[in-house]
């Protein structure tokens, strides 16, 4: 089983880093299925750097741990990991995302948590998470505080549709998933994210019964 995140958590001695616990709660099972896979992860937001040495820690098998942030101490960070890189730079900004090469199996955004940054920021990279990654906004509540217009936080409006409006969705889109604070995005194969087929069974219509029924239809698909 290996060393749970809690415990990495409790454990860590490096640089600090800054989770709300009900996060690592749901984060435990939610990685648990990439943590011995040779997955590429990234963070938007390096802060202090303590999040992506526990991810490096966590991820025994990862081949490369990214984070950005548009501070410039943070290209100082030194890491004893050598998968572990950062980029310092506007997530949201061409130039930085032309500099971070490849996509990704988790792209965690616990950047700016400005409204504004975060649609911007999935509108790009979520078109670099693989099938079968995540795509996860941190801190929602501090998106509340960003909204430019009586209150309303765009991207979780925008959050809202992904799953049944496909004007809004980009492509991939399987499931959204809403906790305090935290909006986290599965993604599969664009096969795999529709509705399939309309699946008839049965033969009695006692209710209801469109003209010429259903009956003749049983155990087909529409």
């Amino acid at each position: 089983m290996g060393t749970s995140l809690w415990q990495l958590y409790g454990q860590h001695q490096g640089k600090i880093s800054d989770k709300w616990t009900s996060y690592l709660s749901r984060y435990e099972d939610l990685f648990a299925p990439y943590r011995d896979e040779p997955i590429s992860l990234l963070e938007i937001g390096v802060q202090n750097g303590g999040s992506v040495e526990i991810w490096a820690k966590y991820f025994r098998k990862a081949v490369r741990i990214v984070g950005v942030d548009i501070n410039p101490k943070c290209g100082e960070l030194v890491f004893d990991d050598s998968r572990i890189q950062v980029v310092v730079g506007d997530a949201t900004n061409y130039e930085t995302q032309s500099a971070i090469v490849g996509d990704f199996d988790i792209i965690i955004d616990d950047g700016s948590h400005y409204d504004a940054d975060i649609v911007k920021g999935f509108s790009v990279w979520f078109k670099r998470v693989r099938a079968d990654g995540l795509y996860i906004v941190e801190d929602m509540h501090c998106c509340q505080n960003s909204a430019p217009i009586n209150g309303v936080c765009h991207f979780m409006e925008i959050a809202k549709e992904l799953t049944h409006n496909r004007q809004v969705a980009p492509e991939g889109v399987f499931s959204v998933e809403f906790l305090n604070s935290l909006v986290i995005i599965h993604k599969r194969l664009p096969k795999d994210c529709g509705l399939g087929t309309r699946f008839i069974a049965g033969q009695t219509e006692a209710v209801y019964a469109p003209v010429g029924g259903h009956k003749s239809l049983h155990g087909s698909t529409l």
